[in-house]
């Protein structure tokens, strides 16, 4: 039910024009990771932009014994240049012992992940 909700909200602001990588999807997110951190003990969020949301979840990820794995698709070269706040959130999210991945393309996670 919370999920339908969320989701019905989200898509409502979206038409109306309004970014919603607030509140919403995080809280519809967190209810995913509350619901699934049982059986799931590693997330990987993929191109995150400046790793903000990442960084917003990682403590509670930690509080909940998971581990997460937050990439992005640039180099971490060229993403520090690109987005200014990026170095600071790359921080919060390795002071909670999670992982930071650059020159990872989302297409192909085969080639960073190998089974």
């Amino acid at each position: 039910m919370q999920y339908t909700m969320v989701q019905h909200m989200a898509k409502s602001l979206r038409l109306r024009g309004i970014a919603c990588i607030g509140f919403l999807e995080l809280e519809y997110r967190l209810f995913h990771i509350r619901k699934y951190h049982k059986q799931k003990q590693r997330m990987l969020v993929c191109g995150d932009g400046d790793f903000s949301f990442a960084a917003s979840i990682a403590s509670q990820i930690a509080e909940k014994g998971m581990h997460l794995t937050a990439t992005v698709l640039e180099s971490e070269s060229n993403h520090l240049e690109t987005y200014a706040s990026s170095e600071h959130n790359i921080q919060t999210i390795r002071k909670f012992g999670h992982e930071v991945l650059f020159n990872v393309d989302a297409t192909r996670l085969y080639d960073h992940f190998p089974l």
